[in-house]
């Protein structure tokens, strides 16, 4: 993660050192999430504002270079699907806010220079990213950090194997989107990008149960409680699954999406008036 964030900000700066044109700006959205915990397909009643800062350095008018720094949140809940999905029973529900540090190189299909007074193009992008995670889940009128506990026993000595996930991870953005110019050195974007992920455990959920034998003797009666909620689901009657009985489908990995409109405004662009390259007046 550090590596990441070192060579976003190194880029940037070599960039800005050879005279690109340079642009700064915000972007505000929604965010949602692919895993577990939505069938993997987006749940619309799980989707949350999101935020963030840009900033854009372009060579020529076809390519564009984004750093961003961005704040989101997911979530999913098993309380979510139909009465008669029998996942209903597993009861497991997380969120978490996410923090990401994105670089990313955006495509102008048709070619797009504000300073040339352009006025559209679609584009096409993508880059790597680092994030920063943290699945909670709400239990008893207070909220959980549930990679504390182990839920899928990681590391006890039913699964010496299963390492601990981390908290930093490494995601791959890409989409697609419109720009328009708007005069005056602004540009309005609007874009929807999705991001495929390292792992499967942005929501918490991607293996098996572990023993209560195991798990309470060696994590806590709360990590078994977090990690084993049907009983809550069915009235207080107890359930106990056993290290084979499917928690999550590890095959996948998580996504998480976002779509939003951002605004930026070119450095140098007279405010309000002037003249482009050519000569001739901004403003469109």
């Amino acid at each position: 993660m550090r590596k990441l964030v070192v060579t976003v900000v190194l880029s940037a700066f070599a960039l800005v050192a050879h005279g690109q044109s340079t642009a700064i700006g915000l972007w505000g959205g929604v965010s949602n999430y692919m895993g577990d915990l939505s069938d993997d397909a987006i749940n619309v009643s799980e989707t949350h504002a999101a935020v963030g800062g840009l900033l854009k350095l372009s060579p020529n008018p076809f390519v564009t270079f984004r750093f961003g720094l961005s704040a989101l949140t997911i979530s999913g809940d098993d309380a979510n699907r139909p009465d008669d999905d029998p996942l209903r029973v597993r009861n497991l529900s997380f969120k978490s806010q996410i923090v990401e540090m994105a670089a990313i190189a955006e495509i102008n299909l048709i070619g797009y220079d504000v300073e040339m007074g352009d006025v559209f193009s679609p584009y096409i992008f993508g880059g790597v990213a680092g994030i920063y995670h943290n699945p909670r889940a709400l239990y008893e009128g207070a909220w959980y950090n549930l990679v504390e506990f182990r839920t899928e026993g990681q590391g006890t000595s039913a699964f010496p194997d299963r390492d601990p996930y981390s908290r930093y991870q490494v995601v791959f953005p890409f989409g697609a989107g419109f720009k328009f110019g708007l005069g005056s050195g602004l540009t309005l974007g609007i874009e929807a990008s999705m991001r495929y992920t390292l792992t499967d455990y942005l929501d918490d959920v991607s293996q098996t149960y572990v023993d209560p034998n195991v798990l309470i003797l060696e994590e806590g009666d709360l990590a078994y409680r977090l990690s084993n909620r049907s009983g809550e689901y069915l009235g207080g009657l107890p359930v106990d699954y056993t290290n084979d009985d499917p928690r999550g489908n590890p095959d996948n990995n998580d996504w998480f999406v976002s779509a939003g409109v951002s605004l930026t405004y070119t450095l140098g662009m007279p405010i309000g008036g002037g003249k482009n390259k050519e000569g001739c007046d901004y403003g469109f």
